[in-house]
């Protein structure tokens, strides 16, 4: 029984400090609404907030953080309200032991411009209790916020915040072992508590102070004091409170060595710890539907927004498309426009260049024409003063005027000018007609010009049969076939 009972009373002596601190802060928050209501809310989310900080005094962190969550999206950064909403949730980090996320949301509360004085205080309390489960550099923090909080407090006149912070130092001095300095500290609390009738309170100062008493050996003082306070609340509406109270009594009396009195609130503590744990499974059933529910409608709020941010994203990547799409458009409309442009101009330019180029060999026919017809009418009139002076004594000079009949100097300039006009014939004559000769070459290039026999034969200065024959002989050994035109024939190279 002895072992069951320092079991009992150091699983609760664990418990106690935090049960006190959230009654305390619960005290704060309540204090703090009733003073200042907020301003700029609607009545449905002030009894949001009134049943989160509910919850939390329930300890029910799990429902009250995503109300106060959804509340702190509604109201005004940095206002009044939206401090008191990120204390509140600090609280629940405190009590889903994520101390680190709850001071640290608190130390950005105190970089706030303007920041009241009361507000101030409530977030020094807070961080207090926060830090008090941080070894050896936790302690000191819990100490100097909680002097901070007291000279403010003082200022205020907020008695309640004054005993909040009295209360975290008797913990943190019970903790290091300073009994003496702990028991001052919950005294004065444990005082104005009980002088402002907030006997839930007292209770939670009372048990710390039974403690005392105990290690102390006054075991008179440290049951008194326990049955003063249980006998100032309702064991019904209380329940949770009369079982640590219970329980306390149980450690006092097994000290005392009144065993019978130990065994016999043993035996309530147990019947009251009974009850506790099926409320608090009831409590974890309650949570654990709230959770789901909870979880399920951020589901279906996290599928919205999902879906939401798709449709923006296909709307988006649409507008995208149809951008592109209108200027790939206006581009092509662009280049079919200045290809047309382009079209004209080219076509002017090759209507401007046929005209010169047709101009050109225009000339050169021209030229090639008044070359023949020169080469022509000389022969011509060197044949009739031939054929005058055909006598016997006029023999040399006959001679010497068929010398001078169908000059080099004629041809060459008549070369000259098929060539400017067909620079390409000799060349693809011979690459088709290897074998080809030199007269051949000018009786083909005569019979391209679509000049008669009687023409080329005045040209060349010959007989016209000698011409027949000639084209004959070209026709034989080039492999014309007899029905092919010798003059189109040779007018494609």
């Amino acid at each position: 029984m002895k072992y069951l009972l320092k079991y009992d009373f150091l699983n609760l002596l664990s418990k106690a400090h935090f049960l006190l601190v959230f009654l305390l802060f619960i005290n704060i928050s309540v204090k703090s609404q009733s003073e200042t209501s907020p301003k700029g809310l609607t009545q449905e989310q002030i009894l949001l907030y009134n049943n989160a900080v509910e919850y939390l005094s329930k300890y029910k962190p799990d429902i009250a953080l995503p109300i106060l969550y959804d509340l702190l999206d509604s109201v005004t950064p940095k206002s009044d309200y939206c401090i008191k909403i990120k204390i509140s949730i600090s609280e629940g980090y405190r009590m889903k032991k994520e101390t680190g996320k709850g001071i640290e949301l608190l130390k950005s509360l105190l970089l706030i411009k303007n920041l009241s004085n009361e507000n101030r205080a409530h977030i020094y309390n807070r961080l207090a209790a926060l830090n008090g489960y941080d070894g050896e550099e936790g302690c000191e923090a819990t100490i100097r916020y909680s002097n901070l909080c007291i000279e403010l407090a003082e200022q205020l006149g907020d008695k309640d915040l004054i005993a909040s912070s009295r209360n975290e130092l008797g913990y943190i001095y019970m903790k290091e072992s300073k009994l003496v300095e702990a028991e001052e500290y919950y005294t004065k609390a444990y005082q104005h508590y009980i002088k402002a009738k907030k006997n839930v309170y007292a209770a939670n100062v009372a048990i710390n102070l039974s403690k005392i008493y105990l290690n102390k050996v006054d075991y008179e003082k440290a049951q008194n004091i326990v049955d003063t306070v249980m006998s100032l609340l309702n064991e019904d509406d209380y329940k949770n409170m009369f079982m640590r109270l219970y329980l306390q009594k149980a450690v006092v009396y097994e000290y005392w060595g009144k065993f019978d009195s130990a065994y016999k609130y043993v035996s309530l503590g147990r019947v009251a710890q009974k009850h506790y744990f099926l409320d608090r499974m009831d409590d974890q059933v309650f949570e654990m539907n709230a959770k789901y529910e909870l979880q399920q409608k951020e589901n279906e709020v996290f599928e919205a927004r999902m879906l939401k941010e798709k449709q923006q994203k296909e709307n988006y990547f649409l507008i995208i498309i149809i951008v592109v799409l209108l200027i790939v458009v206006i581009a092509i409309l662009i280049f079919l426009y200045l290809k047309k442009l382009s079209g004209i101009q080219k076509n002017k330019i090759d209507e401007y260049e046929k005209k010169l180029l047709k101009n050109k060999i225009d000339n050169k026919n021209k030229d090639l024409s008044n070359a023949i017809a020169h080469a022509y009418a000389y022969n011509n009139s060197l044949q009739l003063i031939k054929d005058t002076l055909l006598t016997k004594t006029q023999k040399e000079t006959l001679k010497a005027i068929n010398l001078a009949i169908n000059t080099d100097y004629n041809w060459v300039r008549f070369i000259t000018t098929f060539n400017e006009l067909k620079p390409n014939f000799f060349l693809n004559l011979e690459e088709k007609h290897a074998n080809i000769t030199e007269s051949e070459k000018k009786l083909a290039a005569l019979l391209s010009m679509k000049l008669t026999s009687k023409e080329i034969s005045g040209i060349l200065n010959v007989e016209l049969s000698t011409v027949s024959k000639s084209r004959q002989r070209l026709r034989k050994k080039l492999n014309i076939k007899t029905e092919a035109n010798l003059n189109d024939y040779f007018n494609q190279f």
